[in-house]
């Protein structure tokens, strides 16, 4: 099934009225107004190719051609634009333009915007919630070495102990010791 063709040759040398840093975006919304006009739909349905909008810039900002040669393809809602005899124009398949996305809105750019916020939000609430679970497990492990330093020091202050009383034995034993060599010394 093919779908109606029309050809047009597109005006802009209304651009050129326009200051030079200016052109070639009024040359852009001329071809748009022309083809609201000739085809009675609005911007949002209107899809110019690559090779238009090249065309339209080839020459930089300042000097946009003064006069467009153009093919439209036309669906019941929307008019693709082509540069007339174009290769594009021959090869391109309506069936694959529907399709491609439409255009997003603001609105639902919005939305995705949004929603991508929740989900990093959420994804950062995960890593805090996993972060506290792995701080847990860190305290906890910190606890137990800490709670087997205080027992090896306990042990520690237990030998110390026994140790002090081993030296103070010894020490009362040298003492009566010394005595009783004492006293066996004086009997002599």
């Amino acid at each position: 099934m093919s779908m109606p063709a029309e050809s047009y040759i597109i005006p802009l040398r209304k651009a050129y009225d326009k200051p030079r840093t200016k052109r070639a975006n009024v040359a852009v919304g001329l071809v748009y107004d022309f083809l609201r006009k000739h085809t009675r739909k609005e911007k949002e349905n209107v899809f110019l190719s690559k090779e238009v909008n090249e065309f339209l810039w080839k020459n930089s900002i300042r000097y946009p051609p003064r006069k467009i040669e153009v093919s439209l393809k036309n669906d019941k809602e929307n008019i693709y634009v082509f540069l007339k005899d174009s290769d594009a124009f021959k090869n391109y398949d309506l069936n694959k333009a529907k399709e491609v996305k439409k255009k997003q809105s603001v609105k639902d750019k919005l939305e995705e915007v949004r929603d991508s916020m929740v989900e990093s939000k959420s994804s950062k609430n995960k890593s805090k919630e996993t972060s506290k679970v792995e701080n847990k497990k860190e305290n906890k492990i910190q606890n137990k070495k800490e709670n087997k330093i205080e027992k090896k020091v306990d042990v520690n202050k237990d030998l110390k102990d026994e140790i002090d009383q081993t030296e103070v034995l010894e020490q009362n034993l040298d003492k009566s010791s010394k005595n009783s060599l004492n006293e066996i010394e004086s009997s002599k």
